[in-house]
């Protein structure tokens, strides 16, 4: 896909308030972007925090009726953990309700973490898994909201339970491993394509490929 395609697929997000700075977060832009225009700078890694996603993948998240990525300077009250973190169900915030969120805060998306990507795979994990139902079966659990993508849920699923045994596996969980895995795909590639080649090798060919999206008939259950 044209670099001009996807920036209006970002614009369609934007319309659609999946990509949502909240106005807080705007007012407060220049305490974590210098320069003479923070704001810009903020929107700008907002829409690069997408940029790993195939373009057919991307598409269908932003048709998808649940699904939002909001920056804000703190996790509202009432929410945990107080940190960037995805939020199943819905959120009331600026008048406004979101269903299934990633609240990024401000801090950590001008870090250059990847914080924001491992927030991103969460939501897409749930997506992917169950549609984004309340308390649905996440892709990396083993669930799908298609046929094909149970199949590509098992094989996730398999490759976090040939991890060894104990430490690392038992805490993270499947959930952690897939965020992490995306995490460290995006920021440190050839550490993760070392430390795991196999999870490198689905992430770069199957999940994050464009070929392998482009010949996926249903992405999720029921876009919008």
């Amino acid at each position: 896909m044209k670099a001009v395609e996807r920036e209006a697929l970002l614009e369609e997000a934007r319309r659609r308030k999946k990509l949502y700075p909240t106005t807080r977060a705007l007012w407060l832009a220049g305490l974590w972007f210098p320069g003479p225009d923070p704001v810009r700078a903020l929107r700008k890694a907002l829409d690069e925090v997408f940029s790993f996603l195939p373009s057919t993948l991307l598409a269908r998240f932003v048709a998808h009726t649940t699904g939002y990525v909001l920056v804000v300077p703190h996790v509202p009250a009432g929410l945990r953990p107080r940190k960037s973190c995805y939020v199943e169900g819905d959120v009331y915030v600026e008048g406004r309700t979101f269903r299934n969120a990633v609240f990024l805060l401000g801090a950590d998306l001008a870090g250059g973490w990847g914080v924001g990507q491992h927030e991103v795979a969460h939501l897409l994990d749930h997506l992917l898994g169950s549609d984004g139902r309340p308390e649905g079966a996440y892709l990396s659990e083993g669930g799908g909201a298609t046929p094909s993508l149970q199949e590509l849920g098992r094989e996730l699923h398999r490759l976090y339970l040939s991890r060894p045994a104990g430490g690392y596996r038992d805490w993270i969980g499947p959930r952690g491993y897939l965020a992490r895995s995306v995490q460290a795909y995006v920021i440190r590639p050839e550490e993760l394509r070392d430390e795991d080649p196999a999870m490198y090798g689905f992430l770069d060919e199957v999940l994050l490929s464009e070929a392998f999206w482009k010949d996926e008939e249903g992405c999720f259950g029921h876009p919008g």
